[in-house]
This record gives structure tokens, C-alpha cells and sequence, in this order.
């Protein structure tokens, strides 16, 4: 059924050797494709020449979709937010940037680069640093959304109000993170 499959045996057994693992879709019985990855094992007899394969089958299937719905989903979520005229952020509960969106940096001035893996605390002075991380404070400990109008300075230097919407995300290891938008 999977010419390629008799030929990977083929070769491989001329040479001596057998990839330890290797990947190659089959058809079961009701017609559906799906994604195997097989680990092998080379059987020898007693005078060291090949008899045989020893192979073991994982149906990654599920995992190879849920990989790619993932994938999906990321390029979705950079896409939307490239091309959002709004801030976007998400943030640790140390006040630390995880994420930054391109729109963040057309609306606010941040005065670096790459706010990304940077504190709240090293990109604004004290007194906006304070304001901000007093808000993010309420949505880490009541775990709720927060709307607020929150001072801050434009690109060009002058100072302005944002309305800001900030919530409470699933992060990596059941943590929570901040995410948060903002409009001039």
C-alpha cells in the first residue's frame, strides 16, 4: 500500500541499519488517514545477519491536528493584532511584558525598542509605573476585567488619557496573566 514505506525497509535492511524513528500515514480500515510515528528495532539472528524489524506504531493523529490548530490559531491572533489600530499587551504579575503588540507601540511612547521581557517599572517612570501596576494588581487578586482611563504619553511626547480594558488570561502552567488593550 505505501511503496515508500517497502522501500524505506528495503534499502535500509540492504545497508544493516533502520531509522530509530520515522513518520508515515496510514489508512485504516473505515478509510480514514492517519499519522503514525514508529520507533524500530532491527532483529538479527544468531549469525548477526537481519531477520526481521521489531516496529512500534503511535497514532499521533490528534496530536499532529491540535499541533497545527495551535499554529493556526498564532498566526490568527499576530495577524489580528498587527493590524489592530489599538494597544494590545500581555503581561506577568511581576509587571513584566510578555507580549506587545505593534499597535502599543504606534499609540504609546515606551522609549525602547522591544518592550517585550521588560518590567513596567524599566520602560515608564515611577509615578505612571505605580498607576499601571496598582490596576494590574486588582485583576491578578479578584481575578476580574478592569476599565479604566489610565494617564500616558503618546509617541510625539505629549501627555494623554487612554481608556484601558485589562483582564485576567490562562497562562503556561495554570499561571495567570494580564492581558490588556488601550485606545487614546
Amino acid at each position: 500500500d505505501h511503496p515508500e514505506v517497502k522501500e524505506l525497509f528495503v534499502l535500509h535492511i540492504e545497508k544493516g541499519t533502520f531509522p530509530p524513528h520515522y513518520e508515515n500515514p496510514i489508512r485504516t480500515k473505515n478509510g480514514e488517514l492517519r499519522d503514525i510515528v514508529w520507533s524500530n528495532t532491527m532483529l538479527r539472528g544468531s549469525s548477526g545477519n537481519i531477520i526481521g524489524t521489531a516496529s512500534l506504531g503511535e497514532d499521533v493523529t490528534e496530536r499532529t491536528k491540535a499541533t497545527e490548530a495551535l499554529r493556526a490559531s498564532e498566526q490568527r491572533f499576530r495577524s489580528f493584532m498587527q493590524h489592530s489600530p489599538i494597544a494590545g499587551w500581555i503581561a506577568d504579575a511581576q509587571g513584566r511584558f510578555c507580549y506587545v503588540s505593534p499597535g502599543y507601540y504606534r499609540m504609546l511612547h515606551v522609549g525602547v525598542e522591544d518592550a517585550t521581557g521588560k518590567l513596567i517599572s524599566e520602560i515608564y517612570g515611577p509615578e505612571l509605573a505605580e498607576n499601571y501596576l496598582a490596576n494590574n494588581e486588582i485583576v491578578f487578586r479578584e481575578r476580574r476585567v478592569v476599565e479604566t482611563v489610565e494617564p500616558g504619553v503618546r509617541p510625539d511626547g505629549t501627555a494623554g488619557e487612554f481608556m484601558v480594558v485589562k483582564f485576567p488570561m490562562a497562562g503556561p502552567d495554570e499561571t495567570t496573566l494580564l492581558g490588556g488593550i488601550a485606545l487614546d
